[in-house]
């Protein structure tokens, strides 16, 4: 398993754990311990090879779907 694909699968458990945002450059460059420009890097590599797109400046998991939680609405139990 390369860097670029550790860095992949995190981006997909990120984004599952947090229901649907992915990590900035930021976190991704901080969890990895990289600077910011090769956490760029393997991001724009990862676009390229069709693993990851952006959408409105976003990180989007190519292939993944948003599922609208199904919270209903409760009274507090107290």
């Amino acid at each position: 398993m390369t860097r670029r694909d550790e860095i992949y699968d995190w981006i997909c458990v990120y984004a599952d754990e947090m229901d649907g945002p992915t990590p900035s450059i930021g976190e991704i460059s901080r969890e990895f311990k990289l600077n910011y420009k090769t956490a760029y890097y393997h991001i724009m590599k990862l676009i390229i090879e069709g693993r990851l797109r952006q959408e409105r400046g976003k990180l989007v998991v190519t292939g993944s779907e948003w599922i609208k939680p199904n919270y209903q609405r409760r009274l507090f139990d107290f």
